[in-house]
């Protein structure tokens, strides 16, 4: 027989075992889900094998053991900086995400502003054209007016096609741009 007190204290030893074990299983999934959101393939096999181990090494301790009870703060905190860097990651692919997906619709507008603002087709128009639209995907941040001056001072010096700007384009061609841009174009025509 066992006295009452002692049937009480396993059962309840019992049901906090139980608990524990679950609350591990959870943790572990927690951080199974964790290493595969890793986007490089090399880490996120290296972070799984860690993370299996880690609990695989661990499974066999008693649940309220000095060394179970560390182990798990430990994962926990592993866990809470793996999603900090999780969160920062994605804020920032995000961020990337949104600028790419601005500048393209920057670049589209520009483009369209350029074919648009041609309304009379003649030859000198359409050069402009080219030249307006090399020069909105090769420097993106130019505004609208300077393409236009730009490309019309391009065509009237012969420099009529993207061919020819890349090609035979010098520094002295581009007295006539502003400081900032010239350097622009120099390292776009330059690689």
């Amino acid at each position: 027989f066992f006295p009452f007190s002692a049937m009480s204290s396993f059962a309840t030893t019992t049901a906090s075992a139980a608990k524990i074990r679950i609350s591990t299983l959870n943790l572990y999934k927690r951080c199974l889900r964790s290493a595969m959101r890793i986007p490089d393939g090399d880490h996120r096999a290296t972070y799984l094998i860690y993370v299996k181990d880690g609990f695989r090494d661990r499974k066999d301790d008693y649940f309220d053991s000095r060394g179970s009870i560390n182990a798990r703060q430990s994962a926990e905190e592993q866990l809470d900086r793996m999603n900090y860097y999780h969160s920062i990651r994605e804020q920032r692919e995000s961020e990337k995400l949104t600028t790419r997906t601005i500048l393209s619709g920057t670049l589209d507008d520009v483009s369209n502003k350029v074919t648009s603002s041609t309304s009379s087709v003649s030859p000198m128009d359409e050069k402009e054209e080219v030249v307006g639209k090399w020069l909105s995907k090769s420097i993106p941040h130019l505004h609208l007016d300077d393409i236009n001056n730009y490309a019309h001072q391009f065509v009237k010096d012969g420099f009529d096609s993207p061919f020819m700007i890349e090609n035979e384009l010098q520094e002295e061609d581009l007295a006539f741009m502003k400081k900032a841009h010239k350097r622009a174009v120099l390292k776009v025509v330059c690689k």
